[in-house]
């Protein structure tokens, strides 16, 4: 089984996989013999031959390689030769490889950006091929490109969250900077004047925990807090923003019977 460290990688960068090795009839070939070979757009950038290096509790074998500054294709392949004794057997698998464009999507948590209150933003990335894409970049304002505003990374399956605080007549970008070659900043959903911020607290709760959320408003009045379940409403309530809490989070928990969910 190989496994990549990323879930995407462009030229320039240095890649990193695994793969683990074991015997069909159970048990770690600790003394054999694997070659590593890399190929890119049909020519063979990378061989290493790997002697007596598997974990020995694991079977897995860890590598690093460099892909080429200048890549045309981006059709990669990792493929490893494991001689045990008189037997040999080959992997591959292919290097998911980013060349200048991404499908990324932008999701405001409490449904907009709203002028000076902190928003959660969720983000998530994807390949031309429809794989999940891990990146690293930050967010800037139109005009302020050196300016990092908060940076933004994918912790699993190319989705993550970050969070900063908007302000209404600006427009903002994220810039990606790794998987390296992607030449396109994507621009965030256009700030709204007036509303509010839903941010949770946890990205997961169990079913018997208390959930809570931070809420804010840049606007004063009665709101309805509820927390729904597909269609159906499992609780809600009433919150008063007065003049003093403008723009001042306030925590909001609710307390779900777990015979309910």
């Amino acid at each position: 089984q190989i496994e990549f460290i990323k879930k995407a990688y462009g030229p320039g960068e240095k890649a990193s996989a695994t793969i683990e090795v074991k015997r069909a009839e159970g048990g770690i070939p600790e003394k054999s013999e694997i070659t590593a070979r890399v190929r890119i757009d049909g020519k063979e950038v990378f061989e290493k031959k790997y002697e007596n290096e598997l974990n020995t509790t694991t079977g897995k074998l860890f590598i690093q390689f460099d892909l080429p500054q200048e890549i045309e294709i981006g059709d990669g392949t990792l493929s490893f030769t494991i001689k045990d004794g008189g037997v040999v057997e080959t992997k591959s698998k292919t290097i998911p490889i980013i060349l200048q464009k991404l499908e990324v999507n932008i999701y405001p948590e409490g449904g907009n950006l709203v002028d000076g209150l902190e928003c959660g933003v969720y983000v998530e990335c994807f390949t031309h091929y429809g794989d999940p894409a891990d990146i690293w970049g930050y967010v800037y304002e139109k005009g302020n490109e050196d300016i990092k505003l908060c940076t933004v990374s994918t912790k699993h399956e190319g989705r993550g969250k970050f969070y900063f605080t908007p302000k209404f007549d600006k427009k903002y970008f994220l810039k990606i900077n790794k998987p390296t070659g992607i030449k396109h900043d994507i621009e965030l959903p256009e700030v709204v004047k007036e509303g509010v911020s839903i941010i949770s607290c946890e990205n997961v709760y169990e079913c018997d925990n208390l959930i809570t959320f931070r809420f804010a408003s840049n606007v004063t009045g009665k709101y309805l807090c509820a927390l729904y379940k597909k269609e159906r409403c499992l609780v809600r309530f009433a919150k008063e923003i007065s003049e003093f809490q403008i723009k001042k989070p306030v925590s909001l928990s609710f307390s779900v019977s777990p015979n309910t969910i």
